[in-house]
């Protein structure tokens, strides 16, 4: 995230996967997206970007969450995961819209995927975080962190402290292995 904040592109991609429902997994991206980084450079969307030709919305966009990917076969997996572990490595993506030519750019998207699936990870470019599920169905929890913290003031104050973080000698794919990776 602290590299991120910094405009820069991270050779590893966040899975937050969980088979429980109403955990918080999407608080992080939300929290990015509205109040730290900015909705400009912010971009929730499905698996459609990576199963179509017509990507032009990747473009531009320092963070894409992909929000409850939906269940796929290996098969349909091993597609899918065959053009994401390309963009989460290549310093340039190529980019199309319907009706119009592809052109190639520069890479700059950082990508977090959200599912309530199991997620056919088999490789290095993706770091599968365990997510607590504790506060389940807690709604005065949630209310209050969103209540209280998803503001400016709070996304400024960590805006503020990833920027501070040292990253000139952070790896992003030297992760600790956790539950999920390993299952």
């Amino acid at each position: 995230i602290s590299k991120m904040c910094k405009g820069n592109k991270n050779d590893c991609a966040l899975v937050l996967k969980t088979l429980a429902k109403g955990v918080g997994k999407s608080t992080l991206p939300q929290m990015l997206a509205k109040h730290i980084l900015g909705p400009k450079l912010c971009l929730e969307t499905g698996s459609e970007p990576l199963k179509s030709r017509f990507n032009n919305i990747l473009g531009g966009k320092l963070l894409v969450s992909f929000e409850e990917l939906e269940t796929f076969s290996q098969a349909e997996w091993a597609a899918v995961e065959s053009v994401l572990k390309r963009q989460i490595t290549s310093d340039s993506i190529v980019l199309q819209a319907k009706g119009q030519d592809a052109f190639t750019t520069t890479n700059i998207n950082n990508y977090i995927l959200l599912s309530n699936h199991d997620v056919y990870d088999s490789d290095r470019r993706m770091f599968v975080l365990d997510v607590q599920t504790h506060y389940k169905g807690n709604r005065e929890y949630w209310s209050n962190l969103y209540s209280n913290c998803f503001n400016n003031d709070v996304g400024n104050a960590l805006y503020s402290y990833f920027y501070e973080i040292d990253t000139n000698n952070y790896h992003p794919q030297d992760y600790p292995i956790t539950e999920n990776k390993l299952n």
